[in-house]
């Protein structure tokens, strides 16, 4: 009894791992027809040119310079996601969350 629950442990296990092979194959033939369709750009921001940056909230911050990207951190009282480190015209730099830019137009 306890053999045909090891075989059957490893069959579900051996099913579960063709049917993840299977959907990532998928995956990756979707993207692959996609790139063919319309090609991925490499660097569609460049550090050092300035944007118009539309906010989910609305605001809009016209004419920054997109300086990099902040790495997600932690401290003992407070925590944060990966920031968006752009600069104003008066030169100085505002930190925005990734999730907080709604869409990116050229300056």
């Amino acid at each position: 009894m306890k053999e045909l629950i090891a075989w059957i442990v490893v069959a579900g296990f051996v099913f579960f791992l063709v049917i993840l092979m299977r959907i990532k194959r998928e995956e990756k033939r979707k993207r692959e027809a996609r790139a063919a369709i319309i090609p991925a750009l490499q660097d569609a921001f460049v550090p050092g040119k300035r944007y118009h940056l539309h906010l989910v909230s609305g605001q809009i911050l016209k004419d920054v310079e997109l300086q990099g990207e902040g790495e997600s951190g932690e401290t003992s009282f407070w925590k944060w996601e990966t920031m968006i480190v752009v600069k104003r015209k008066d030169e100085k730099r505002v930190f925005l969350r990734t999730g907080a830019v709604r869409w990116v137009e050229e300056a």
